[in-house]
Order: structure tokens, then C-alpha cells, then sequence
């Protein structure tokens, strides 16, 4: 039975379930409940992703305890969303799709708020997009540096954007890559901060001045001249849009990965084609992963969150690692259950069943697999009589 109140939700199973149990949550009526199959991916991608770079911290991800703690606490969110707390987590938003979703998803709380509080004063977000030529033989490493100096400079200096922008009040800027025919395609999403909007009469004006600046700095790059879409230029609305679906859970599972196919990979992409059988596509995560190493994903201007009241602003590896006052702590995982779930791979789905609210679900879990492990040893002595010595 799930919580009072909560719609029935079993266990069951399923041809199709993603985890080596082949336990899959289904509803009442029959139907596997969204976000389930999606959720567990995450898990499966990570482990990949660990197996890729052995030598760095998503390996162990989420898997050995933080020293001097006695358990693997385990919260839950007024949304049903569940955590761990206790853990070691890599923090990494480019490669662990875990940490990722966890780290992005308090990010799009911080930059909602923003947008929300600079219009409630009057002033007006836009988005600008920056993008350069791109080719099949440049390498993610060499492409990358050179779009985060063109940036840079696109901001400083004599002819500054800043300068350009009227009212220019602050930036958020996102850096973001997918993979497609014609190679690493690195870009950036900038939302500006203006006091006012701009007038009908300007926009062409801004847009224009905007564009000539970076096109001229690409083009002496020696990456050459970017079309006209090399700098877009979009309203408030779009800014919006953007903001609030930065983190949606959808961003980082195989519904989103179709579509994006279309127009490139993006780098959880090309580990899920990795997760289907795709070499190369693994040696390309790798590149990337190399490439965009200590970068930060999201910039903001200096005195921004200040100006528009934000805490301090807390580092991926803090995000990913926080428990949120207002969560409720459901139950704790003794060392004992913690080998269990990881010798069983059931991160994921103790997880899922923690959604309920009911934590003797999770026990059940738990039991039922350490159960299943007793018999598999015990078959194994039968087949083997050396291995009862």
C-alpha cells in the first residue's frame, strides 16, 4: 500500500524494465508511471560514464560513504523526489547525469527567481545566443578554449556588448555542447539583464551592433565569419523559457536524446548510443569529458546576485551533495543494506520506492533482494561443493 492519500502504486514484472531485477512501477491501472524509466536511465548512465573514466570521481559517484558517518540517509521532497545524503558526490554536471539533474534543477529554482525579481523592478531579460563555425576536424578541446576567449572578449574592452546593450545591468551565461556531422558544435546562452526594454525601433539597431562585434572577433580567430545566426537576439519571453526549463528532468534521459539526434548529440546522448553498443560514440564522450573538465557551466556576472538579492552562490559539488532544509529525512541505510544495494545495483529503484513516503517498502525491497542473493549463493555451493570449504 503507498502513503494515505498517494494513488496505488505495486511492484511488478516487466519484459521491458530497465534494471537487472526486472521490477518495473506500474499504476493501478496497469500503465508504467512517468518519469519511472527515465529516472533509473540516469543511474544506468552514470555507471557508464564511471566505466569510461575510471580514473575520475564519477566512478565512485554516489557509492562510498562520507567518512565517519554511520548510514546512507535517504530524503524526500514535498514533490516526492528522493536524494541520498552521506554519500561522495563527483559533482560533475558535464558528466554524471546524476549529479547533473540534482545540481541543474536548483540552478533553474536560483535563475527563475532572478528573471522573476528583475521584472517585478521594472526591467527586462533577454536571451543572446553565441555560435561559431564549426567542422568535423576540430578537436572539443582546442574549440571549446577558443569560444570561452572569443566570449570573453566579446564583453570587455573598447566595443564591449556591455557597452552596446542599454542599461546593461548584468549576465547569466550557460555554455552548453552537442556533437553532429559537422563535429563539436560548442555555444553559449547569455541572459541579459536590462533596465528597461528595449523599443520596437532598437532591437534591429542592438542586434546589428551586437552581431558586427562578434563576428568580428570569430572571423580573426581563424575560425571564419558567422552567418547571421551566429548571434541571435531574442525577448523576454524567450528568456523566460529558457530559464524555467533549464534542469527538467526530460533534459537528461532518452525521450530528449531522440529529438536532439536531429540536431546534434548531446554529450549524455552520445553516453546513452554508448549504453546501446556505440563505440565511437563513447570515444567522443570521452573527448568531451577531457575537453570541458573544470569548466563552469553557468556564469554569473560579477554583483548581479547581489543586485538582485540572491544568497552566495553555492559550487556544483555543494548542490550536489546539500540536503535541502525543508526535506524530510525517510530513513537511514545501515552499512550491511548499503553493500546490499550496491552488490544488487538498487540505487536507483530504492529510490523509487522511497517516492511513496513508506519506508517499509524500501525494508521489503531490501529483503526480498537479500533474500534472492542467499539463494543465489546457496545454488552456487550446489553446482560447486569446493566453494562450502
Amino acid at each position: 500500500m503507498g502513503a494515505e492519500g498517494a494513488p496505488s502504486v505495486l511492484l511488478t514484472k516487466s519484459a521491458s524494465a530497465p534494471s537487472r531485477t526486472g521490477l518495473a512501477r506500474v499504476d493501478a491501472d496497469g500503465s508504467v508511471l512517468d518519469g519511472y524509466e527515465q529516472r533509473l536511465s540516469r543511474w544506468r548512465m552514470q555507471r557508464a560514464a564511471g566505466r569510461l573514466l575510471p580514473h575520475e570521481r564519477v566512478a565512485n559517484c554516489l557509492r562510498l560513504r562520507v567518512p565517519n558517518t554511520e548510514g546512507v540517509e535517504v530524503y524526500r521532497r514535498e514533490d516526492s523526489a528522493t536524494y541520498y545524503a552521506n554519500l561522495q558526490a563527483c559533482g560533475s554536471v558535464w558528466c554524471c547525469p546524476v549529479c547533473a539533474a540534482k545540481v541543474s534543477e536548483r540552478r533553474r529554482v536560483e535563475l527563475v527567481q532572478a528573471l522573476e525579481e528583475w521584472k517585478r523592478r521594472g526591467g527586462q531579460v533577454y536571451l543572446v545566443t553565441l555560435t561559431v563555425p564549426h567542422y568535423a576536424g576540430y578537436k572539443a578541446f582546442g574549440l571549446v578554449e577558443t569560444v570561452l576567449d572569443l566570449v570573453r572578449k566579446f564583453w570587455s574592452g573598447r566595443g564591449a556588448a556591455s557597452g552596446i546593450l542599454p542599461g546593461y545591468a548584468g549576465q547569466i551565461r550557460a555554455l552548453e555542447v552537442t556533437h553532429g556531422e559537422n563535429g563539436w558544435h560548442p555555444h553559449v546562452h547569455i541572459l541579459v539583464f536590462l533596465e528597461r526594454a528595449l523599443e520596437d525601433s532598437e532591437v534591429f539597431t542592438v542586434w546589428e551592433a551586437l552581431y558586427a562585434r562578434w563576428s568580428s572577433l570569430v572571423g580573426a580567430s581563424g575560425l571564419g565569419t558567422p552567418n547571421k545566426h551566429g548571434l541571435t537576439l531574442q525577448d523576454g519571453s524567450e528568456a523566460a523559457k529558457y530559464a524555467g526549463k533549464w534542469g527538467l528532468p526530460e533534459e537528461l534521459t532518452k525521450a530528449h536524446i531522440k529529438q536532439a539526434r536531429r540536431r546534434g548529440r548531446t554529450p549524455f546522448a552520445l553516453l546513452a548510443d554508448h549504453l546501446d553498443g556505440d563505440d565511437q560514440a563513447g570515444r567522443l564522450f570521452r573527448e568531451f569529458a577531457r575537453a570541458f573538465k573544470g569548466k563552469r557551466q553557468l556564469f554569473w556576472s560579477r554583483g548581479l546576485r547581489d543586485l538582485l538579492g540572491l544568497a552566495h552562490e553555492k559550487s556544483d559539488d555543494e548542490l550536489a551533495a546539500s540536503v535541502d532544509a525543508l526535506d524530510a529525512l525517510l530513513g537511514v541505510l545501515e552499512p550491511d543494506d548499503w553493500r546490499l544495494v550496491l552488490q544488487r545495483e538498487l540505487r536507483g529503484e530504492v529510490l523509487e520506492v522511497a517516492r511513496s513516503g513508506d519506508w517499509s517498502a524500501v525494508r521489503r525491497l531490501l529483503e526480498l533482494h537479500r533474500h534472492a542473493l542467499n539463494e543465489e549463493r546457496e545454488f552456487c555451493r550446489r553446482q560447486n561443493p569446493l566453494l562450502a570449504l
